[in-house]
């Protein structure tokens, strides 16, 4: 159709034929039809945009994606360290809050474990067409590793010449979601036979959710937690880990609701803004 054909019922319509598709893709489609009317009006191409006026049902807000509880990542944890087959990724995907595609692509040099604290630099994954490219934000982050997880990873590491797994090459996308689901079946055939209630697998991404969720839940800042994850912004973080649940927002009510005066005669660490507030009125 030209341009000056389409009318608000067509956009309409083009919507209501969408709505079973994702909430990205809903969304973005939205913006960029209405941008492109927008320039095409700049451009003098028409006069009028469509997008506005169309009646557009709004994309229901997709459900939180589920997290594994603390027990049942104590279990999975615990089970990893004695897994030779796929351990290592489980490891090293949860502690670092690694997408799957950048543990695909992760490789041994990636890691520095010149100091008890070990670093692994996130530049790399690989992308939606199968090929090795750069991370989803396109920038590298540092990700530092507690001392247990350091030892952990140097002592698996060790004699590996590259990829973490697969070794010589990269796995496939198929190839890391059936070795992940093999790490799950034979986890819950050793808490059958152990008399124990087997783990619902989730995602690979769920990992990564967990990782981000523990943290904040655990008094990490927002701002510290997107750093790690390479998120673009604060809000994508909040909404990444569920900051609208009630039972987390009541913690931080009962943990963060004294005066900062309160909370320095207990001796609480604060930033170094609030650290300059007098005890006494002035």
């Amino acid at each position: 159709m030209m341009l000056t054909e389409i009318k608000s019922m067509h956009i309409t319509e083009y919507f209501a034929d969408k709505i079973e598709l994702s909430h990205s893709f809903f969304k973005r489609s939205k913006f960029l039809i209405k941008a492109a009317f927008e320039a095409a009006i700049d451009n003098d191409f028409c006069i009028k945009n469509p997008v506005k006026s169309a009646q557009i049902a709004k994309k229901p807000v997709p459900p939180k994606k589920p997290v594994f509880t603390e027990d049942e990542m104590e279990t999975i944890l615990e089970f990893a360290k004695t897994d030779e087959w796929f351990g290592l990724p489980i490891i090293t995907m949860y502690n670092t809050a690694t997408r799957a595609q950048e543990v695909r692509a992760m490789t041994v040099g990636q890691f520095d474990f010149s100091n008890e604290i070990g670093i692994l630099t996130v530049d790399r994954a690989i992308k939606r067409n199968g090929e090795l490219g750069l991370t989803k934000s396109n920038e590298a982050r540092p990700v530092p590793l507690a001392p247990e997880v350091t030892e952990f990873i140097r002592e698996k590491t060790a004699g590996m010449t590259k990829y973490i797994l697969g070794d010589d090459h990269y796995v496939s996308k198929a190839g890391f979601e059936a070795r992940y689901n093999h790490f799950f079946n034979r986890l819950n055939k050793w808490l059958e036979s152990q008399g124990q209630k087997p783990i619902v697998k989730k995602s690979p991404h769920s990992l990564r959710r967990t990782r981000a969720t523990f943290w904040h839940k655990n008094g990490m800042p927002l701002a510290m937690v997107s750093a790690l994850l390479g998120h673009s912004s604060l809000e994508v973080t909040a909404r990444y880990i569920g900051l609208s649940d009630t039972e987390s927002l009541a913690e931080a009510v009962v943990k963060f609701g004294d005066s900062v005066r309160e909370a320095k005669k207990r001796g609480e660490l604060l930033p170094t803004i609030l650290q300059d507030i007098p005890d006494e009125p002035r």
